[in-house]
């Protein structure tokens, strides 16, 4: 009897069992997959405030030469700026408001990347292999597109926080949360959205250039015998993708900056924007500010791939 009774009540317990271990294992696993996409972003995030902290100067004379509407040299320009603003000035001038956008942006457009790659792959777009060069551009330029579509608004800040106000009636900000509470009080909440077309378009170029052409270059370097894994090859293969970047991107760089701080003055149109900066100030005018772009788009790459490298390594993460 006592056996009898015991096979109906074990059959379903170990039924039940079955399922339930292998389950253990499979939600063990899926915790150390988000566990790792959670620390890639992070790292993207950290390392991407790395570089804002360190090129924060130059790209506050990027900013301004952008700006700028007169017909002085470079040479002028930049005097005139760094006498005006002064050393404390440039470092610290729309620092917190940098580190924001950074923190929102530049976590999402670098931790996104791998994700994108590996969704690409698995629906027959190549761009996890070393030759799919096509998918990987198309990866990035995806991920920069969401980044800067989520972080628009800390964009805009940083723009006018760096430009110190955007007319010449209204006093500076004096803080980040005062910026953030002028433009909600003068423009409404769509005012924070203001240039955001183009900044997505901006930063889908830039992300779709500068990480494929670390990824790529990196890799040729090593496979060839060039050079092994190390930071003489992060700082090559970062210092070609500031290069091809900045090519890329300045163009869309210059109506984004004029658009966010001067987006009234344009209706809000970006064509209209493109149009009459060409027709006043020559198509030349698109590159405006672009050699102080490279100078800080060269080594905010530098520093973030860096710092990046480093930190997954640091973590036990492979490199790129």
């Amino acid at each position: 009897a006592a056996a009898g009774t015991s096979g109906p009540l074990e059959g379903p317990a170990s039924q039940t069992s079955a399922p339930m271990a292998a389950a253990a294992p499979k939600t063990a696993a899926e915790t150390a997959i988000l566990g790792d996409i959670l620390l890639n972003f992070g790292l993207s995030g950290f390392s991407n405030m790395a570089a804002a902290a360190v090129t924060n100067p130059i790209d506050v004379l990027k900013v301004k030469l952008q700006l700028d509407k007169t017909n002085n040299s470079m040479m002028q320009r930049v005097t005139n700026l760094v006498r005006d603003e002064g050393a404390a000035g440039l470092f610290t001038r729309g620092l917190p408001a940098s580190l924001m956008r950074e923190g929102v942006y530049g976590t999402i457009r670098l931790g996104a990347y791998d994700q994108i790659k590996s969704q690409l792959d698995h629906v027959g777009i190549p761009a996890l292999s070393e030759g799919s060069a096509l998918g990987k551009v198309v990866a990035a330029g995806t991920a920069g597109a969401i980044g800067s579509a989520i972080g628009s608004p800390t964009e805009l800040v940083k723009v006018k926080m760096q430009a110190t106000g955007w007319a010449e009636s209204e006093k500076p900000f004096t803080t980040t949360l005062c910026c953030w509470k002028r433009v909600v009080r003068t423009e409404g909440i769509s005012g924070l959205f203001c240039g955001a077309k183009a900044f997505v378009v901006r930063s889908s170029v830039l992300t779709g250039t500068q990480i494929p052409s670390y990824e790529v270059s990196k890799h040729y370097l090593k496979e060839h015998g060039i050079m092994e894994e190390g930071t003489t090859l992060h700082l090559t293969a970062s210092m070609a993708a500031g290069l091809a970047a900045t090519a890329t991107c300045s163009p869309f760089d210059f109506i984004k900056t004029r658009m966010m701080n001067e987006g009234a003055r344009y209706d809000y149109n970006s064509w209209k924007c493109f149009t009459q900066s060409v027709a006043k100030e020559g198509p030349l005018s698109l590159y405006k500010g672009a050699f102080a772009n490279w100078l800080r788009l060269g080594p905010h790459t530098i520093v973030t791939f860096l710092v990046y490298e480093r930190a997954r390594d640091w973590f036990g993460v492979k490199p790129v």
